[in-house]
């Protein structure tokens, strides 16, 4: 799931305790209760490519970083899940931010002021190596919207889809892939009060964008065109 950034370190000081350093973004996996730093650009480790990492210690060093990019440093214990998953026995914990966002900001005299930011992680990669064999990539996507001041945010999601996101070849041809977080049981769709703070986090499969490319990314709240935020990634051959 996550990006791994040049940060990354590899210490030996035995093949059972390998000290390593990464950073991405932190999923909290609820169905297993496993907290998960998910690596968009995975890193090789002896035979094996590592995608992602399960956090273990002492919870409440990250339970608050819920949907963050966050940097991690700790021993890489053992492999977990998957062939791509290893165990990280958490020494130190902190969020950072990412290289790769772009940001944008909205608010005039009918409404209140609110900052967004998307993150695709990573901007560039590859779905296969060389030789044709899967690389382990799982690219994210993670879209904020934060409201400042003392004012509300009240806006109508008649069809009550809250969150969009799209992506679309900058080059067709190729149908826009879209994904939509739904809003929760409320009384009134015409009429909602949208948390101070959103955060959405999303995998990018890769029907999404399946061939090498430029793709253009959108996301936003639904039907709201001033809250839309938008990047572009590309595919590798």
């Amino acid at each position: 799931m996550l990006l791994l950034l040049a940060t990354l370190t590899l210490q030996v000081p035995s093949p059972a305790d390998t000290i390593v350093t990464v950073q991405g973004l932190l999923v909290h996996i609820e169905d297993d209760d496993i907290w998960l730093l998910s690596l968009p650009k995975p890193f090789r480790y002896r035979t094996r490519m590592i995608g992602e990492v399960e956090l273990a210690g002492n919870r409440s060093r990250w339970s608050g970083l819920r949907g963050q990019y966050v940097e991690a440093r700790g021993r890489l214990v053992a492999w977990a899940g998957g062939m791509n998953r290893g165990a990280l026995q958490v020494e130190a914990v902190r969020a950072t931010d990412p290289e790769a966002m772009v940001r944008g900001s909205t608010g005039d005299s009918t409404a209140p002021t609110a900052s967004t930011m998307l993150w695709v992680l990573p901007l560039k990669f590859a779905w296969l190596d060389r030789d044709g064999y899967p690389t382990g990539v799982v690219p994210v996507l993670v879209y904020t919207i934060e409201t400042h001041g003392a004012a509300e945010l009240v806006l109508p999601f008649p069809e009550g889809e809250f969150v969009c996101f799209s992506i679309e070849p900058k080059a067709g041809p190729g149908e826009p892939w879209r994904y939509r977080v739904f809003l929760g049981p409320i009384d009134d769709l015409n009429n909602v009060t949208v948390p101070r703070l959103v955060r959405e986090v999303v995998r990018l499969p890769r029907d999404a964008a399946p061939r090498p490319g430029m793709y253009r990314v959108r996301a936003g709240l639904c039907g709201h065109k001033n809250y839309e935020v938008e990047t572009e990634i590309e595919v590798l051959r």
